[in-house]
């Protein structure tokens, strides 16, 4: 794909459901700009999929659609097997949905954990750190390759970057006790995330300053099984969950040192 197929491809992402972020193309391509493919059948583009590798040794899988009028035909996993040999020898991980997820473990994905959307209204505003600088970018990619067990620089240094529709909010300067959240406007709503938070207080705050909230606009947050803390605390706002994958991977998994309130920053890219 190029930049405008991949437009294209998260628009058909948004039509079956997935709501992604108005401004995610061009830091998705940015990941790894061989990562994305399509499937074109006598001139039609038929499927899509992303492959993208992150590191020397770890990629993800996303953004796997097969238009419907294509779809049981062979297509797809055509596609899927191409795909797969952009990340060679790599661990792939990926987020299933659930109707998916036997067909991802006959290509020898095995699952461990799963990934639950919470959607509700944030209340209070304004309440949180400063939107993330320039030169606080660096920072916080290096916060992330701690947490997260291997770099995502490439990704990451267009994601954290300040649009129109996306912004980063930090909190603290202790080095050892970064708290930050990513929200992004999307179709519906906003979603958060990547987020990291070490205590109550620094979750609260980071959720509250919403900074393209208004009104009674929905918030979404995709939060592993394992940050059981920040999944009590969304709970005790009034979130409700509304969406599930399952997180598998074909490989080894990184080792992961999330603190104890943390949300993805993508299921397509991580």
């Amino acid at each position: 794909m190029n930049l405008n197929d991949l437009r294209m491809v998260l628009e058909w992402a948004r039509d079956e459901g997935w709501n992604p972020g108005i401004e995610d193309a061009s830091a998705f391509i940015a990941a790894d700009p061989k990562g994305f493919f399509l499937a074109e059948v006598k001139g039609d583009i038929v499927a899509a999929i992303s492959v993208v590798n992150h590191d020397a040794n770890n990629a993800f899988l996303g953004l796997f659609i097969c238009r419907p009028e294509f779809r049981g035909l062979g297509f797809g996993k055509a596609l899927w097997d191409e795909a797969m040999l952009h990340a060679g020898g790599r661990s792939v991980m990926l987020e299933g949905v659930p109707e998916q997820q036997g067909n991802y473990a006959k290509s020898g994905f095995v699952s461990i954990g799963k990934t639950v959307r919470y959607c509700g209204v944030i209340p209070g505003g304004d309440v949180g750190g400063p939107t993330l600088s320039d030169e606080g970018i660096d920072r916080l990619i290096k916060v992330d390759e701690f947490s997260n067990g291997y770099p995502r620089a490439a990704y990451l240094s267009q994601w954290f970057k300040p649009t129109p529709s996306r912004k980063t909010i930090l909190l603290g300067t202790d080095p050892d006790r970064v708290a930050y959240a990513t929200f992004r406007k999307c179709a519906e709503g906003v979603k958060v995330g990547p987020f990291q938070a070490f205590d109550r207080d620094q979750a609260t705050a980071l959720l509250r300053s919403r900074p393209f909230v208004s009104g009674s606009e929905n918030t979404f947050i995709d939060i592993p099984e394992k940050s059981k803390a920040l999944t009590d605390l969304v709970v005790e706002m009034g979130f409700k969950p509304v969406f599930e994958t399952a997180k598998m991977v074909k490989g080894s998994p990184a080792m992961t040192q999330f603190p104890p309130y943390s949300a993805v920053a993508s299921l397509e890219l991580g």
